[in-house]
């Protein structure tokens, strides 16, 4: 049984060969031939690209600077020192702590009021300048080409195709030759 389909399997085989070759030859049945070119056309996209850029500039920035604590606030330790002082020679007994202590409060809000008026704070401004940056898209439109037209004649008979790449003057084709029924 296995040696009988064997023998068909090789007979097809043989005789499938023989009938593919029997006058067939070369370029899949046919031949390769080269045609003249008549006409040329990129096929052109219109593409909308985007670039990012960095675009940069200078800002001016303020800058306000105040005066350190002690400087601020000499009216209200003065003032405060010296009431508390106050403060304790004039309390006596239990109620000296408390006079030392409101002396002092009175003496630093009389101080404080006294220079903030007197001697208002100086504020002092400097002015600088930084570098600000931002990326922006820019766009524009660029024209890509994706292939090309080609016309091209053959035997006296005109032929279109689109090709992925420019052929130059002439392009190569298959020609296939066949026996057609009558």
């Amino acid at each position: 049984m296995k040696k009988s389909i064997l023998a068909a399997v090789t007979t097809l085989s043989l005789t499938a060969t023989g009938f593919v070759y029997a006058g067939h030859t070369g370029y899949g049945g046919g031949f390769s031939d080269y045609a003249p070119v008549e006409h040329v056309e990129p096929i052109v996209r219109h593409v909308r690209v985007s670039a990012p850029r960095e675009e940069c500039w200078q800002e001016e920035v303020r800058y306000v600077e105040r005066p350190g604590f002690v400087e601020s606030n000499v009216g209200l330790l003065v003032g405060g020192t010296l009431g508390a002082l106050i403060g304790g020679e004039i309390g006596h007994g239990s109620g000296r702590k408390i006079a030392t202590i409101g002396g002092g409060l009175l003496g630093a809000a009389a101080g404080h009021h006294y220079q903030h008026r007197r001697y208002p704070p100086r504020y002092n401004e400097h002015v600088s300048y930084e570098d600000r940056c931002r990326t922006v898209e820019d766009s524009y439109t660029e024209e890509r080409i994706e292939g090309y037209d080609v016309t091209y004649r053959y035997q006296g008979q005109r032929f279109h195709t689109q090709l992925p790449y420019d052929p130059g003057s002439r392009i190569r084709v298959g020609v296939d030759v066949r026996p057609l029924e009558p």
